[in-house]
């Protein structure tokens, strides 16, 4: 027995000096950890995300190789000096724990969500850091891996494994690489196989990116549907009816995130470094890897890169002009009609608060989509994602964790507390589509200068200038695959019917393309 005892003893110590040699930490400035920085979302080993597309093509180019490959048919942007789309990480942590890894994990970055592109018909591409990716359809991207992950050939063996990863890469894994490997897709098909009652099984490959089975779409997540089921462990319901909740929401962009009074555009929570922990929680993130030195400091940085971050001015990026009479007309109609809610910009470009800027107003006041503030779980989530980092950590490990927020930032008290804050709108060109489910594609239609469009197809969109949004017509290889269809649940395109209503006899249609003019400028 003494000798047993000394041999785990010298294995525990082995492996102890082994994961040392592993760590491998990384210093970087609040732009770098925004676009590059671990924030503890690690999710596969990096040999496993460079061979899944050459064993998994059904998967990953569902529409097939003559429409570009999987970062263009699934909205990702493309790097030049990586075969990994931008915002995706690279480091030495393994999922969950932030132990130290001899391979490479993976893992989604801020930049991964919060950059775009405006693509402009003549192919010009202008990319906007702090944007959200209206191209990005990321949850039919986690579909795909998990149905790589699952795959079984004829003799129902896994495919993916480690001499076809091996294979695929034309790259041998060492030993301590081949050992994490292996146990990482023992413990995730675990995970996965025993998520099927909940989740089911992947759709088919051909109906990858279509609404009818993959309803969230480009641009498009459903964060609060995953705090429930992987946090509280419950199916996300309706407040008020017995049924799944379908909160699609649009990925937003994280502009001079400092003017805002709360954090989340739905006043869910307040401080800027939570709202960054719990995106990170919604892509496998957890209190434990996020306490981590470099992984808390990765989030704060890239926070605060955004806390004073600026679009390009709408001609910089778009290469339209703004005719500028026009646009002070409609400074006079922004004044009258949306200066209350959402602020707007002094003479130095300081932008001065509306009297109810920071209110939260509830959707029925509004006229908007309710889907994404009737989460029947609300209430008890806020109160277990506050003692997860508050109390509940503090207690388990005799330490304040380093993004712990106070209970009075996170809400609501009450599930029937819920609305959307009046924000302001700096670059408000690049924030299409519009409404917080994504469901306008334009500022005209949103302003109800023209009729709004019930369908539209959604994907690599180009820019529309004249209208200011995202147009339906594209010649991108990888082309509109996504229908976005207004009259299903959640996405519902009605309400804000500022000035005027589109049928309201006081519409004055020259006032409005004014209005346009003058939005371009901010």
């Amino acid at each position: 027995m003494m000798g047993l005892g000394a041999l785990l003893c010298g294995f525990t110590l082995l492996l102890f000096l082994l994961e040392k040699s592993w760590e491998s930490p990384v210093s970087l400035g609040p732009q770098q950890a925004f676009n590059a920085g671990s924030i503890g979302t690690e999710f596969a080993p990096l040999p496993v995300i460079t061979a899944l597309p050459k064993l998994f093509p059904e998967q990953f180019m569902p529409l097939g190789p003559d429409k570009g490959d999987w970062i263009e048919q699934y909205g990702f942007l493309r790097r030049d000096d990586s075969p990994l789309p931008l915002g995706l990480t690279v480091s030495s942590y393994r999922p969950q724990s932030a132990s130290p890894s001899p391979v490479p994990f993976v893992g989604i970055g801020c930049g991964t969500c919060h950059t775009g592109e405006i693509v402009t018909a003549d192919g010009t591409r202008t990319r906007i850091s702090g944007m959200g990716n209206p191209a990005l359809d990321i949850l039919a991207w986690f579909e795909a891996f998990r149905a790589a992950v699952l795959a079984r050939d004829d003799n129902g063996d896994f495919r993916l494994n480690i001499s076809s990863i091996e294979q695929a890469n034309g790259d041998k894994l060492g030993l301590a690489q081949r050992a994490i490997v292996y146990v990482w897709m023992r413990v995730l098909r675990d995970v996965l196989q025993n998520g099927l009652r909940r989740h089911d099984y992947p759709y088919p490959a051909d109906t990858r990116l279509n609404a009818l089975f993959h309803p969230a779409g480009p641009g498009r997540t459903n964060p609060f549907n995953t705090l429930v089921t992987t946090v509280l462990d419950l199916p996300n319901r309706s407040l008020t009816q017995n049924r799944e909740i379908h909160a699609f929401t649009k990925i937003p962009a994280v502009y001079q995130e400092d003017r805002r009074k709360w954090a989340q555009f739905d006043g869910s929570i307040r401080d800027l470094n939570g709202r960054s922990a719990l995106a990170a929680m919604t892509i496998g993130a957890t209190a434990e890897n996020l306490a981590h030195e470099e992984i808390s400091r990765n989030v704060m940085l890239a926070t605060d890169y955004t806390r004073h971050l600026n679009p390009p001015g709408f001609s910089q990026a778009t290469g339209a002009s703004i005719d500028n009479e026009r646009a002070q007309a409609g400074k006079a109609v922004y004044r009258t009609y949306c200066f209350s809610c959402h602020g707007m910009p002094d003479a130095n470009g300081q932008w001065q608060p509306g009297e109810r800027m920071g209110e939260l107003v509830k959707a029925e006041a509004l006229g908007v989509d309710a889907e994404r503030v009737s989460i029947r779980h609300a209430a008890r989530l806020s109160q277990t994602l506050y003692k997860r980092f508050g109390p509940d950590f503090q207690k388990r490990y005799n330490k304040v964790h380093p993004l712990a927020f106070a209970e009075q930032d996170i809400r609501p008290k009450s599930a029937l507390d819920q609305g959307y804050i009046n924000a302001p709108i700096e670059g408000v060109y690049s924030r299409a589509p519009y409404l917080h489910n994504a469901s306008i594609l334009t500022l005209a239609e949103l302003i109800n200068l023209i009729p709004r469009r019930q369908s539209f197809p959604r994907g690599n969109n180009f820019y529309d200038t004249q209208n200011v949004g995202l147009s339906v017509n594209t010649d991108s290889a990888a082309g509109l695959p996504f229908m976005f269809d207004a009259s299903r649940l959640g996405n519902a395109n009605h309400g804000h019917d500022y000035p005027w209503a589109y049928d309201d006899s006081r519409r004055d249609e020259a006032a409005l393309r004014n209005l346009l003019e003058y939005l371009k400028t901010l």
